[in-house]
């Protein structure tokens, strides 16, 4: 039998700060027939790479959408203030967030974003991984 960490079983990326990069939004309607924007992100923090998921509902969670709009930098938050804000036009770019890891009864861990950090603090692009690395772990 193989030796391991049982701690190693999650998909969840550690909490903390982590950069995440916009790879689709889609517009959808909300359980309770509000418009909503699903916003999907690729997370990553050091070598690790993650899926983080954004619901942002109008007008309950727009907030969130600001926030993400003003993390990404002044000229998406001037689209914002404008009511232009398509995260779609943002594909690719990334922004820094801190994660949190969401425990539900009966389901498995996720991880969420427990805020956006403010544009500014330039986000690294993310580090690829070295296949030929004595550390890589595949």
């Amino acid at each position: 039998m193989f030796k391991y960490n049982p701690e190693d079983a999650t998909s969840c990326l550690p909490e903390g700060e982590a950069t995440m990069a916009v790879v689709k939004a889609e517009d959808k309607v909300s359980r309770a027939g509000n418009d909503m924007v699903v916003i999907t992100f690729d997370a990553y923090v050091g070598e690790r790479k993650g899926r983080v998921t954004e619901y942002v509902v109008n007008p309950t969670t727009l907030y969130k959408l600001k926030q993400i709009a003003k993390a990404l930098g002044p000229k998406a938050l001037g689209e914002f203030d404008k009511g232009e804000f398509d995260p779609n036009t943002h594909v690719g770019e990334t922004l820094r967030a801190v994660l949190a890891i969401d425990s539900q009864d009966g389901f498995d861990d996720k991880n969420v974003v427990k805020k956006y950090l403010a544009a500014g603090d330039a986000a690294p692009a993310p580090k690829p991984v070295d296949a030929n690395a004595a550390d890589c772990p595949f």
